[in-house]
């Protein structure tokens, strides 16, 4: 199987608080994006990378961190999360899209089905596995 990206990231927080990321590919082409949080910007250079290499990923480049951001905002409350839990949940849910991206296949549904489905099962798994440690 082909993987869909090679590449070496860094990230670095910046004085004004904002992050620069870079990625370099085998290639040697290198791309950056400087924005509120790393994995952030990592999805959008993914998915503008994708459109580039006409393996459309993306129909919104902010789709998908709309969807964690509204997912994460209604966990909050629910199986013991707090406001305080609000940026581990959406950098939990963000690093397990990043994970799943390459497994998209455009073919198979459209990207923003891929990422609903993502994000839910994440939301599911994270009450689960918060219930289950409440009861033992």
């Amino acid at each position: 199987m082909k993987p869909l990206w090679d590449f070496h990231c860094t990230a670095g927080r910046l004085d004004n608080g904002h992050y620069h990321v870079r990625i370099e590919t085998k290639s040697g082409r290198v791309i950056e994006r400087t924005g509120y949080h790393p994995m952030h910007e990592l999805i959008r250079i993914l998915g503008k990378d994708a459109k580039t290499e006409n393996r459309s990923i993306h129909d919104s480049d902010d789709f998908a961190l709309d969807m964690v951001n509204l997912k994460t905002a209604e966990l909050v409350g629910k199986a013991g999360f707090t406001a305080d839990d609000f940026e581990d949940i959406r950098q939990d849910m963000l690093l397990d899209l990043l994970e799943r991206l390459a497994k998209y296949d455009p073919s198979k549904s459209n990207f923003k089905l891929f990422v609903t489905r993502v994000i839910d099962r994440k939301v599911q798994n994270m009450i689960r596995y918060r219930e289950a440690a409440k009861q033992s």
